[in-house]
C-alpha cells in the first residue's frame, strides 16, 4: 500500500494586530488576527516566504486562513482554508508563481511525495494551484489527498529521454493511488505531446506504477527513445 502522506506543518512567526473575544473559564476562543509582517514555515525552516499580508481566524483550536500572501525571492505565494488541530488532514487552497518549481514542492509536499514528483523532472517557471483535503476513501483515520494543476516551463520525465516545455497538467495524489487527467506539452521545435492514464496509477516499493497512453505529433524519434520505451511498444 502506499503511505498517509502525512502534510507537513505550516507555522506563522511575526507581528499581527489581534482583536476578537476569549470566553469562559475554558478559554474559548474567537479571535481575528491580521498579519502586518513576519514568516510563513512550511517543510524547510531555512527558506521562510515573507508574508506581504494576511488574516487569520482562530476559533478554537482550528485556525481559518482568510487570505495570506508571501513571498519567497521572485516567488509568490496565496494560501487560504482551514489549519485543523493535531494532525488531521489540511484543508488548503495553495496558489503559487515560482521561476524555479522544483524548489516549490519540497516545501508543501510530504517527503514521499515530493520523490514520487520528482521523478517527473520539472524544472523552470511554474504557474501551480493546489487543493489539500481529506480524502474521500473510507478510512478509519481520515488521510490527506491533493488536488494539483500546473503549467510548468520544462519536464523530463523518468525514465524516457524527452525534454518538454511548457507543460499543462492535472493531477489528484491519493494516499493510496494517484490521477494523471491529462498531460499537454511541447516537445523539441513542432512536436506535440498529450499523456492520459488508462487508470489510476499505485504505489509499489519501486515507485509509482501506472498505464499511460500517449499520443505524440512531429516527435523526433531517437535510438535513445526507442531503447527507453517498453519492449514491442513499436510492434
Amino acid at each position: 500500500g502506499g503511505d498517509s502522506g502525512e502534510p507537513l506543518p505550516v507555522r506563522f512567526a511575526g507581528h499581527a494586530d489581534v482583536s476578537g473575544r476569549v470566553r469562559g473559564a475554558a478559554r474559548t476562543q474567537d479571535l481575528t488576527v491580521r498579519i502586518t509582517d513576519g514568516d510563513l514555515l512550511a517543510g524547510d525552516a531555512q527558506r521562510p516566504w515573507n508574508i506581504t499580508d494576511g488574516e487569520v481566524r482562530v476559533l478554537g483550536a482550528q485556525q481559518e486562513l482568510l487570505g495570506l500572501h508571501a513571498r519567497q525571492g521572485e516567488a509568490q505565494l496565496e494560501l487560504s482554508g482551514l489549519l485543523p488541530d493535531g494532525a488531521a488532514p489540511l484543508n488548503l487552497h495553495l496558489h503559487a508563481t515560482t521561476p524555479r518549481i522544483e524548489e516549490l514542492f519540497p516545501q508543501f509536499l510530504p517527503p514521499a511525495w515530493s520523490r514520487r514528483v520528482a521523478t517527473c523532472g520539472l524544472s523552470g517557471f511554474a504557474n501551480v494551484t493546489v487543493e489539500l483535503h481529506a480524502a474521500q476513501d473510507g478510512a478509519a483515520e481520515p488521510r490527506q489527498a491533493a488536488d494539483v494543476a500546473l503549467q510548468v516551463e520544462r519536464a523530463r520525465p523518468a525514465p524516457l529521454p524527452l525534454e518538454l516545455q511548457n507543460l499543462k497538467a492535472e493531477l489528484s495524489i491519493l494516499p493510496d493511488r494517484f490521477r494523471l487527467s491529462s498531460v499537454v506539452a511541447q516537445c523539441g521545435a513542432a512536436g506535440q505531446v498529450e499523456i492520459r492514464q488508462a487508470r489510476d496509477g499505485t504505489y509499489c516499493a519501486d515507485g509509482p506504477e501506472a498505464e499511460f497512453a500517449l499520443a505524440a505529433k512531429n516527435l523526433a524519434v531517437t535510438h535513445d527513445l526507442l531503447a527507453a520505451l517498453p519492449a514491442g511498444a513499436w510492434a
